[in-house]
């Protein structure tokens, strides 16, 4: 996997080519992600469900990145998986504090069980998704490297970002109004 720069706009106005991040094909789909870098460029530290923690006083972004409908599908189902499990943990759990005592070893084995779901697809969907650190200069301009993806969506990102830069018209010679 590779890594590539994008302008925090372009990241949240979907802006980016419609090549999947993961998988390199042309993408027919996209899924929001959000990111977190704490101050000095340290990226948070994710949750066993993939979401940041300890992101206060961080710089965030988030917008969609475009994937392959099975690739969308597949992390999806994996927050689902790791949201569902970690309620029925914490339902078990409180539920344990009210069943009759010779429940309870049956009980806490269900909520150990759908903790240790919780936490290993959590860091399944971790290890998966893309990652990013974000960046901004003296003017506040702020990008976010991305980390993880596919070596086409790169060229893809730098084809677009080498159009857009041509596509710029050269300032003119003559001041306005002459």
């Amino acid at each position: 996997m590779a890594e590539v720069s994008v302008w925090i706009n372009e990241l949240q106005a979907g802006a980016l080519p419609s090549v999947c991040v993961k998988s390199g094909r042309a993408a027919g789909a996209a899924l929001t992600f959000r990111f977190v870098t704490k101050r000095g460029g340290v990226q948070a530290v994710e949750g066993l469900s993939g979401l940041p923690i300890g992101a206060w006083g961080a710089r965030t972004a988030s917008g969609p990145l475009p994937l392959t409908k099975r690739w969308r599908a597949t992390f999806i189902v994996l927050r689902a998986v790791v949201i569902s499990a970690a309620a029925t943990a914490v339902l078990l759990f409180l539920v344990l504090q009210v069943v009759p005592a010779s429940w309870a070893p049956s009980v806490l084995g269900l909520a150990g069980g759908a903790f240790a779901v919780f936490a290993v697809i959590g860091l399944l969907y971790s290890a998966m998704r893309p990652k990013g650190t974000i960046h901004a200069d003296a003017r506040n301009q702020s990008w976010i490297l991305l980390s993880d993806v596919h070596p086409n969506f790169v060229s893809a990102v730098e084809a677009m970002e080498a159009g857009a830069v041509n596509s710029q018209e050269a300032p003119s010679e003559q001041s306005p109004g002459i």
